[in-house]
Order: C-alpha cells, then sequence, then structure tokens
C-alpha cells in the first residue's frame, strides 16, 4: 500500500504522482494521434490506390486486377504493400504508453486512497487558525449587538419619559436579537472540523 515518504508531505508527493499520471497521459494520447495518423495515411493510399485503378484500367494485366509494372496502379500498391510490411511504427510505443499510463493511474488512485487522512489532517493548521478567528469574530458581534441594544433600551427610556411620549414613537433594528443569538449559540459550541465520518471511514477501509 503506497504511503507518503517521510521528508515529503503527502499532499507534495501526491502533486509528484498527478504530474507523472498528467506525463504519461499526454505521451499515451500523442502516441495514439501517432498511431492513428499512420492508419490514415495507409487508408488515404488504399483510397488513392482504387480511385486510380477504376480510372486506369489499362494498367492491368490480368483479371485479378494485378497491375502491370510501371505504372502509377503499381507504384501505388508497393505502398501500399511496403507499410503493411513494415508495420505501424507508434503501434508497440502506443500499447506501451497505455500500459505505463495504466501503471501511474493505478498509483496515483492507490495513493490518494492511502493518504487521505493524512491530507485531510494536513488542513488542520489552517483550521484552527480559522477557528479562533471565527470565535473572536463571534466575541466581537456579540459584544457589539449587547452595546446596540443597551443604547435602544437607553433611548426608549429617554423617549417614554417625557409625557406624552411613547414607545411607539421610537425605532429601532430588530436583526440585532437575531444576530446575538446566532453568535451566542455559535460560542456555545466548539466549531467542527469536515472529515469522514463512520460510513465514510468504513467506505476508505473497503476501498483500500
Amino acid at each position: 500500500m503506497p504511503t507518503a515518504t517521510k521528508q515529503m508531505a503527502p499532499s507534495a508527493e501526491l502533486a509528484k504522482l498527478q504530474a507523472a499520471h498528467t506525463e504519461a497521459r499526454a505521451k499515451v494520447r500523442a502516441l495514439r494521434d501517432k498511431r492513428e495518423q499512420w492508419n490514415a495515411e495507409t487508408e488515404e493510399l488504399r483510397a488513392a490506390y482504387t480511385a486510380h485503378s477504376r480510372a486506369h484500367p489499362e494498367e492491368h494485366r490480368d483479371a485479378a486486377g494485378n497491375p502491370a509494372p510501371d505504372t502509377e496502379s503499381a507504384r501505388l500498391q508497393d505502398a501500399i504493400k511496403a507499410r503493411q510490411a513494415k508495420g505501424n511504427p507508434a503501434e508497440d510505443a502506443y500499447h506501451e504508453g497505455r500500459a505505463a499510463y495504466g501503471e501511474a493511474d493505478e498509483r496515483l488512485a492507490a495513493f490518494k486512497l492511502a493518504t487521505l487522512e493524512e491530507r485531510i489532517r494536513e488542513l488542520d493548521p489552517e483550521f484552527a487558525t480559522a477557528r479562533d478567528v471565527l470565535r473572536e469574530g463571534f466575541e466581537q458581534i456579540l459584544a457589539a449587538c449587547e452595546v446596540a441594544q443597551n443604547r435602544e433600551a437607553a433611548v426608549r427610556n429617554l423617549v417614554t419619559d417625557c409625557p406624552g411620549m411613547t414607545g411607539q414613537c421610537i425605532d429601532g433594528d430588530g436583526r440585532l436579537p437575531v444576530w446575538a443569538e446566532v453568535a451566542r449559540a455559535a460560542l456555545d459550541s466548539d466549531l467542527v472540523p469536515a472529515g469522514l465520518n463512520p460510513a465514510g471511514r468504513h467506505k476508505l477501509g473497503t476501498l483500500q
């Protein structure tokens, strides 16, 4: 089972494997294109031979349609036979490239599964920082809401203390209690880091 080396973090080693995977895929695609181009050129020769033979039946010396020597039909036929005898020069390299790509694909997939939890843990420092920032932010929000709500209460007292004035004479921001409640709820519990649940860990175990 592939694992990260002691000298390299899992994410860094994964990047190397992904680069090798991408390179192997690009190589096999280039070999495939070269192989298909050779095959297409051979088919073009066959098509040219067929078209020329039909246009020049006088170049055939027997009923089987074999072309007479030193004719264009003969030249085209010889070119086709030579290509067939030599074979597609990219054929072996293409199949070797496909095999190499398949191995790179398997290595990459196995490494992803084997190091998944390690790579999740690599994110912990950033998460710890984010959790501290969020807690500080909610503390500031709650404190600010309390200041604003206290001011609203003080304004209400000032207004209603005047003869003939009532609470209906006051406008306020109804969002303050909602924001304060959200902040309190956030501060009452710790931020849960994303990670594999029991079903996810079981699934990972079956795939490794």
